[in-house]
């Protein structure tokens, strides 16, 4: 973001911060958690794909950051939207 508005790092995400009460991290991470919900219930790919895919680098990141927002691993997640 500072690239693309030619500001420094730190004043765009201290004018993101006051603005939207969250940090561009947080953000980030959170339309990242989104899209990684709606793979889990929408497809069936495997869960490195959906992290794949929701844009995180790592599977066992993704795992503790999805189970730490919201209480269970993505298997489980995907399993308790899952109506057969």
């Amino acid at each position: 973001l500072s690239q693309v508005f030619s500001y420094h790092k730190k004043y765009i995400s201290a004018l993101f911060k006051k603005h939207y009460r969250i940090s561009v991290v947080e953000y980030i991470r959170t339309v990242r958690l989104s899209e990684a919900c709606h793979l889990l219930e929408n497809s069936d790919l495997p869960i490195k794909r959906v992290a794949e895919s929701a844009g995180f680098r790592d599977a066992l990141y993704f795992s503790r950051v999805f189970r730490r927002v919201t209480g269970m691993s993505p298997t489980e997640y995907k399993h308790s939207v899952k109506i057969d």
